[in-house]
């Protein structure tokens, strides 16, 4: 029994060890760990063969398969000399864990209850029913554990939520609200002292911070309400240069700070009030995390639309592509209070999308090195000759932000 079991326990004390201590790890892949992984693979192997020589005959005469020992000794010895070998350690990005990891624990639980069942109720062997039951115990409780630990971790994951919910609506209302408090206190304290264009000039101000305040609470609302589960959209023809122009002003950005490629020819079958969200929130980020310059490119593949947003900043660490588009999530500045954020605006704009039988991806931009957030709504896209009457049919129904 020794001989059977400790194989496996080698094998599994190893495994779960690496797991924990290189799961989030730059160096997974090292070619180091590679030749280990080899090295413990080939040893497991040999003490199978070797336990499966003693099972049969005696273990006085049995032989070890001396070629697998060898080779696992040579890949220990190996990852032994490369150990202090200089190798970059390559990034990743975070992923949510896969339904089999959720799912894999139950499986020896129900193949020890089946296994259980057939030898009670077809073979009948008691030593058998012993063991099986004594397995069935341990399984289970080893599955019961594992399910107590997920539960505190989602309770912990759920505090954490609503923390970050909490503090996202006192910090990011905080700031708009102190703006209108102090400048409608100055215009009441003024008593006609200011001359017409410094009040108008405070007046603007005023209204900036209260469209700011109303694009969060509308973001808020929308997460609240399942983001883009029951999102309804009151979709037109849209001219794509109008829209992105509108976006770009209604941002706050200063118009020559963005470059703008779509054809004026273009239009698209969208919601113009959801779709200037998604741009005003890829601006916003572009401005807040990139450089000073940025490009948003508009352009038509067939009948596909894509919305491309570039900006010059240094881009989102690779580990952080996958998790910034979950809610709240600020990928390497959640901890970061000086840099403004809620971590809701790109869970928005994949919702938007969503909505309109689309998607929404990041990658790395070709054109100014920093990110780049692409938009892409299939069958949302059509090239019109007569701009003119579909911009006085936009203008007649004017785009504000939604609330």
């Amino acid at each position: 029994v020794i001989g059977g079991v400790y194989p496996f326990l080698d094998l599994i004390a190893l495994t779960v060890a690496m797991l924990v201590l290189l799961r989030r790890s730059a160096y997974r892949f090292d070619s180091r760990l590679a030749l280990f992984t080899l090295g413990i693979m080939a040893q497991v192997i040999g003490d199978v063969i070797f336990l499966a020589a003693g099972h049969s005959g005696s273990f006085e005469n049995a032989e070890p398969l001396y070629v697998v020992n060898f080779l696992a000794i040579a890949a220990f010895y190996g990852s032994a000399l490369m150990l202090d070998a200089r190798v970059q350690g390559r990034e990743y990005a975070d992923r949510n864990p896969p339904l089999w990891t959720v799912i894999a624990p139950y499986v020896p639980a129900v193949g020890m209850l089946v296994m259980f069942v057939g030898e009670t109720y077809i073979v009948g062997d008691g030593q058998a029913e012993s063991v099986l039951l004594a397995a069935t115990i341990l399984v289970g409780l080893l599955v019961i554990a594992r399910q107590a630990v997920a539960i505190v971790e989602n309770r912990a994951h759920i505090e954490q939520q609503r923390d970050a919910l909490v503090s996202t609506i006192s910090h990011e209302l905080r700031t708009p609200l102190t703006g209108i408090v102090g400048y409608v206190s100055l215009l009441e304290e003024a008593d006609g002292s200011l001359d017409a264009a410094e009040e108008r000039r405070m007046v603007t101000i005023v209204r900036q911070q209260a469209d700011d305040m109303s694009r969060i609470v509308a973001d808020l609302i929308m997460l609240a309400r399942g983001a883009g589960n029951n999102l309804q959209l009151d979709v037109m023809q849209v001219p794509m240069v109008d829209l992105v122009e509108r976006s770009v002003y209604v941002s706050g950005l200063q118009p020559g700070s963005v470059d703008i490629e779509c054809s004026p020819n273009l239009a698209a079958f969208v919601d113009p009030g959801r779709m200037q969200q998604v741009l005003i929130n890829l601006l916003t980020n572009a401005a807040r995390y990139g450089g000073p310059h940025r490009l948003v490119r508009v352009a038509a593949t067939g009948s596909d639309l894509v919305i491309e947003v570039h900006d010059d900043g240094e881009g989102i660490p690779r580990r952080y592509e996958v998790r910034v588009w979950d809610r709240f999530e600020r990928g390497p500045n959640r901890l970061n209070a000086s840099v403004p954020g809620s971590g809701i605006g790109l869970s928005i704009v994949l919702a938007i999308a969503d909505a309109h039988g689309g998607t929404a991806n990041y990658r790395r931009s070709e054109r100014l090195g920093g990110a780049c957030f692409e938009v892409y709504l299939p069958g949302r896209a059509s090239i019109t000759a007569d701009t003119r009457q579909l911009a006085e049919l936009s203008a007649s129904r004017s785009i504000r932000p939604v609330v």
